[in-house]
């Protein structure tokens, strides 16, 4: 490996203030730049300075546990997600000194249990770039993101290899249009029920919590942990908290009289029971109007065509389980399917269709089990 001064001067103050934090938080660096060699550092410098200390290292796959078992001291316990999930209540029992996250961003969404666990010291691994949503969740439990490499940054210091990125405009399917259009207007028209409203908690809480509309739905669901200036553990208000203080504000109370006209428009929509639905009616919009994207046949389409036209070995990205599965189906035995509900299968050479083997003969199995 060539050594890079300038890089490794900047991987240390990451480190640097995943220690100062007290040993909690996630690194979000830009995928080449070295998270798992600062995670190695972190790892050795903990082990020193507690030895005997457990310390457990999950990845979200095969792929990325061989690398974590690879990179990182022998004496780091390496599992899996779907390991971890099945023996939970094991590692429950273990006393874990250091919990390292791999892709961390994976996990806010089906590896909640897994960042619950109790740990003395935790750190978060990613490349992402993070949704308020996941932030949430990041911080709730002691993940939140304390240091940023973005790709300009990294690209102007040389720390990373420049490379070239083409966006290609894909229309959605013209089925999928009204369908994208009715959810538009379902999230207009909750965030101009709720407009600004944001604002008004931010003074109540007397800090900055909030940003945006978004914010504010999110909140009323998932709640939000915040830092004041000067702290370095973030306070997380619940959103049940979060939906009383907006209620209250807006004149709402437990026994509020139904007689009066306006005091139903107040029960109608800042009743907390009522919040409670439309925020996690909100959330639900959101996702499913981004599935119409993510899952476009169009794009399965394009990716086709962009294959076929440069015909060389290719890795194919994309957060749908689903759009990896079209993609894999229509190259048949060109392509390997991968991801975390991907079916285990024998692996067979495309040219001869004979089994890939091991060195004693067995036969190799591919998937994530």
């Amino acid at each position: 490996m060539i050594e890079n001064p300038s890089k490794t001067a900047r991987q240390e103050v990451g480190i640097q203030k995943w220690r100062m934090n007290k040993g909690f938080g996630t690194l979000n660096f830009v995928p080449q730049f070295g998270k798992t060699h600062c995670a190695n550092l972190i790892a050795s410098r903990f082990h020193v300075a507690n030895p005997g200390a457990k310390i457990v290292a999950v990845a979200h796959n095969d792929i990325a546990h061989k690398n974590l078992v690879k990179n990182l001291p022998s004496y780091v316990i390496v599992t899996t997600i779907s390991k971890l999930l099945k023996e939970h209540d094991d590692y429950l029992k273990l006393e874990i000194g250091l919990l390292i996250v791999d892709e961390i961003h994976k996990f806010t969404k089906g590896g909640i249990k897994i960042l619950a666990l109790e740990a003395r010291r935790k750190l978060g691994l990613t490349g992402d770039k993070l949704e308020g949503y996941a932030k949430v969740i990041l911080d709730r439990y002691g993940f939140g993101v304390i240091d940023v490499i973005t790709e300009d940054e990294a690209l102007a210091n040389g720390w990373i290899s420049e490379y070239v990125e083409y966006n290609l405009p894909v229309d959605l399917e013209e089925y999928k249009k009204d369908k994208y259009a009715a959810f538009t207007d379902k999230i207009t028209d909750v965030t101009k029920t709720y407009h600004d409203l944001w604002r008004r908690l931010n003074t109540v809480f007397g800090h900055d919590i909030l940003k945006s509309d978004l914010d504010l739905m999110f909140a009323l669901y998932t709640g939000v942990t915040y830092k004041t200036a000067g702290s370095k553990r973030g306070t997380f208000i619940k959103p049940e908290v979060f939906r009383g203080e907006l209620a209250s504000t807006m004149g709402w109370t437990k026994d509020i009289d139904l007689s009066i006209d306006m005091n139903v428009n107040i029960d109608t929509f800042f009743n907390p029971g009522h919040l409670h639905e439309v925020s996690k009616m909100f959330g639900s919009i959101i996702r499913d109007r981004n599935d119409l994207i993510i899952n476009s046949k169009n794009k399965v389409d394009m990716v086709l065509q962009i294959l076929a036209l440069n015909p060389v070995p290719t890795i194919i990205f994309n957060e749908s389980t689903y759009m990896a599965t079209t993609i894999a189906d229509a190259l048949g035995m060109e392509a390997i399917e991968y991801h975390s509900n991907v079916e285990s299968k024998y692996l067979r050479d495309p040219i001869t269709n004979e089994f890939y083997c091991y060195e004693n003969g067995n036969p190799i199995k591919f998937g994530a089990a």
